[in-house]
């Protein structure tokens, strides 16, 4: 003989009617539970701004990062643009003064401030300002001849190289020889 469960004795019915009420409520009671105990409806927005926040410090962080990359990529191309400039500077000044129409006028100081090309016939000086913090340099000519070029190292637009670009923002292709004979050719005067 099999023994009989104990829910099968009385009334069948009722026990069955109380078990699908109970098993129907559960899910409520859980949620009811849950959120009185830790108000995690209440909480929602907290939440959301706090992965907002995470979200935003995290991409501050790669922001940050990037621009600590191109700064130094960009110190490093003013460094080379500044000595590649020099050094054509220092070149065409001599090879200018040992032409006989020159004569000897250009006197380059390219290491002590202040920094530029003097003439020693007319006294005009061509400045030249070396401003690592924005990676530009300015020429600047006051008398006779009023000349201003600037030229300045700027970022590509993926990051991760640069170019040469003038007041102007025009690029002038790396091209740092002919600025040089650009600034001289206006120190001495000469149309373009």
């Amino acid at each position: 003989m099999i023994p009989a469960h104990p829910l099968l004795r009385g009334n069948v019915a009722e026990y069955m009617s109380l078990l699908l009420i109970g098993s129907s409520h559960v899910p409520l009671d859980a949620l009811c539970a849950v959120s009185l105990q830790t108000f995690r409806l209440f909480q929602q927005p907290a939440r959301r701004l706090a992965a907002q926040f995470e979200h935003s410090k995290s991409k501050q962080l790669i922001n940050d990062a990037s621009a600590l990359q191109r700064d130094q990529l960009l110190d490093k191309a003013f460094v080379g643009m500044r000595a590649e400039l020099r050094e054509h500077l220092e070149k065409q000044c001599e090879e200018l003064n040992l032409e006989p129409q020159i004569g000897n006028i250009l006197v380059p100081n390219l290491g002590d401030d202040p920094i530029g090309i003097a003439r020693r016939d007319s006294g005009t000086f061509l400045s030249i300002k070396f401003d690592a913090t924005l990676h530009k340099v300015t020429f600047n000519c006051g008398e006779p001849a009023r000349f201003k070029y600037v030229v300045e190292v700027k970022p590509k637009f993926n990051g991760r190289s640069w170019w040469y670009a003038d007041k102007n923002g025009s690029s002038i292709g790396g091209h740092l020889e002919y600025v040089a004979q650009e600034v001289l050719g206006a120190l001495l005067e000469l149309d373009s």
